[in-house]
């Protein structure tokens, strides 16, 4: 198999064994949450991370233009646009890869039948996928109330230490945000 630049691309035909649902795994908690809130600007958010074992907040700022030809989302470290850049998204389309995942909307991305009548109205509600083994990778709840600066929350299912995964699952969730956010 041949890439666009005609060098060759490794493929794996092992997969893991298919899993039986897409419901969040035992233990109850995420290995990451990101809480999203509204920056000063309207179009701009601030994601506060905070991981399992710690409870500290590691704060990402997330900018976004509506300019042709820019990107549509900048995930930079700290609180401010001066933060240094850890990634772009232009609405993603990621090319041949042997691990495809998806995005899906979904009335209980906590996987829990319990969810109030109004999450289960809600259209904004995302789960990722992982399309070989139906596996539960990543959910994105949109927030549902009173406050115009919660927006929602991500939370990372799978363990990994990648970090260019973890970015790739927030520069995709927040892209798709922000395109539900111009329709």
């Amino acid at each position: 198999m041949e890439g666009s630049s005609g060098s060759p691309i490794a493929t794996s035909n092992t997969f893991p064994a298919p899993v039986e649902s897409t419901a969040v795994p035992e233990p109850g908690e995420p290995l990451r949450g990101y809480r999203i809130k509204h920056a000063s600007k309207h179009r701009d958010y601030v994601l506060h991370m905070s991981t399992p074992t710690s409870k500290s907040e590691i704060t990402h700022y997330v900018g976004n233009s509506n300019a042709i030809g820019k990107p549509a989302v900048k995930l930079r470290l700290g609180e401010t646009k001066e933060g240094r850049l850890l990634g772009v998204a232009i609405f993603v389309g990621l090319g041949d890869s042997s691990r495809t995942v998806l995005w899906k909307r979904t009335h209980s991305p906590d996987g829990s039948s319990e969810a109030s009548i109004f999450s289960k109205m809600s259209m904004l509600h995302l789960k990722l996928v992982d399309e070989a083994t139906c596996k539960l990778l990543a959910t994105y709840t949109n927030h549902i109330g009173l406050s115009w600066k919660n927006k929602g929350t991500i939370r990372i299912w799978e363990d990994t230490s990648d970090e260019a995964w973890i970015q790739t699952v927030l520069l995709t969730a927040l892209a798709i945000i922000e395109r539900n956010g111009r329709m």
